[in-house]
């Protein structure tokens, strides 16, 4: 952990001036900056628990280090590692499932986790708004094993009626009658990984449904009873041209879905496509005014021709069906408790974060204790000042609420505003068009300022 009164050297800073100078001299705005942050992971990197992070063993579920109510929520969040095969792109989590031991192993060691939480003085606290299995691919269990791992959920935990119960799925893996078990046991919202509804450009991807019948399971997921439906396109793959985004834009607005998220092609250090293409420290400008214009064509597809409204920078949805509750939590100052292999729970001041390793992750299960759980106690520097994501991972901030809590981001305002990246209206902090396709450097800038705040800090 940064230590007291540590100077830090910050780099941000000079980088807005840079962009406020470049704006003022008319630089479109894809060239405000040489290299634009894509990985949500580096967005995060100078924030200082990164490197603080102590094995920990035994019944700290039970004993949880500091308790007391979310003053705005909470969430639940289970991981399923398994996937049918692993797309190229992807950097999270995952393995080929070897078959249903290995499926079901898994989640009689994740209900355990689920049953030991729940058992807990804290879970029986407050109610529960919002519950999101993702992966990996959750619907590579087999129907039985998800639905009654939400049964655990339910059993376990006090769940809003109207929780929003999202399960991420692949199409080739809900076939037969899973969706209706699935709507059944009170999944009220799923989402799919389409990237793109181009068949060739899928298959290159290592994804293997083709558009028509991407568009068939999702009427039939809606049929069967899941009103909610999301999807994930991507921009800036390899072989991808305009007119096959555009006609992955008119495609996605004559199907079911309710919302979707729009990203760029991420390169983390683990995903097959990311060894395949080497990236140098910065962007050449080509590339970022395609990028720019690939983003700017969704946003005003998604928001001006079908109508939707964007809750994020990359994140658009139909506000009378989706309300992305999980989605708007985790920028907010909500509690987020992780289960199963490599998930992470933001519980007050406390981070913690599951073994990585499925043996480890399973023995610590067996034993009936969260053996090898990764915990850190936050500064509360921290947890005031994370309001400050809500700028750059959700729809804006309120001046008030974080006022005072980063006060190198309070400096940085005004250089923000004339770069064109940041408007001020009706007393909140909002990103402009330049603003969310920067989202990522913007978001490592507040990583820096918040850093900055915890070192200035006095220990007490």
């Amino acid at each position: 952990m940064i230590g007291k009164g540590i100077k830090m050297k910050t780099t941000f800073k000079n980088e807005i001036r840079e962009a406020r100078r470049r704006k003022a001299e008319g630089r479109p705005p894809w060239s405000l900056l040489d290299r634009r942050i894509r990985n949500p992971r580096e967005a995060r990197a100078a924030l200082p628990y990164g490197k603080a992070v102590i094995p920990h063993s035994g019944n700290w579920v039970i004993d949880r280090p500091d308790g007391g109510e979310s003053p705005e929520g909470r969430a639940i969040y289970i991981h399923i590692p398994f996937c049918p095969a692993i797309c190229s792109f992807c950097g999270y989590i995952r393995s080929v499932s070897s078959g249903d031991t290995e499926t079901s192993a898994y989640a009689d060691a994740l209900k355990k986790q689920i049953f030991r939480w729940g058992r807990t003085a804290w879970a029986g606290a407050a109610p529960f708004r919002a519950v999101y299995i993702g992966g990996g691919t959750p619907t590579v269990l087999s129907p039985d094993l998800l639905t009654g791992i939400l049964e655990a959920v339910r059993s376990a935990f006090i769940v809003d009626a109207d929780c929003e119960i999202t399960v991420e799925s692949r199409f080739q893996t809900v076939g037969g009658d899973y969706v209706k078990q699935l709507a059944e046991a009170g999944v009220n919202r799923m989402s799919f990984g389409v990237q793109s509804f181009d068949t060739d450009l899928r298959r290159s991807l290592g994804r293997t449904a083709d558009g028509r019948t991407m568009i068939e399971i999702l009427e039939r997921t809606r049929s069967e009873g899941v009103e909610n439906i999301c999807i994930d396109l991507m921009y800036g793959l390899p072989g991808q041209t305009g007119e096959i985004q555009r006609e992955d834009l008119k495609r996605l607005q004559d199907s079911p879905a309710s919302g979707c998220s729009v990203y760029p092609l991420i390169f983390f250090e683990n995903a097959i496509l990311s060894k395949g293409i080497r990236k140098s420290g910065t962007d050449s400008p080509a590339d970022l005014r395609k990028e720019y214009e690939a983003r700017r064509l969704a946003e005003e597809y998604l928001t001006e021709v079908i109508g939707w409204e964007a809750y994020s920078p990359v994140q658009y949805a139909d506000p009378s069906v989706d309300r992305a509750v999980y989605a708007r939590a985790r920028s907010r100052r909500w509690d987020i408790l992780g289960m199963g292999q490599g998930a992470a729970s933001m519980l007050g001041t406390t981070l913690a974060m599951n073994p990585v390793q499925a043996e480890a992750y399973l023995a610590g299960q067996a034993a009936g204790c969260d053996q090898g759980l990764a915990v850190l106690k936050l500064p509360e520097p921290y947890v005031r000042s994370r309001r400050w994501r809500q700028l750059s991972e959700g729809s804006g901030v309120d001046m008030e609420a974080v006022r005072g809590s980063a006060p190198e981001m309070d400096r940085a305002v005004p250089d923000l505003i004339g770069a064109g990246l940041v408007e001020e209206r009706d007393g909140a902090l909002k990103l402009t068009e330049t603003g969310r396709f920067w989202a990522g450097n913007i978001s490592a800038w507040i990583s820096e300022a918040i850093a900055q705040s915890i070192a200035n800090t006095p220990e007490e």
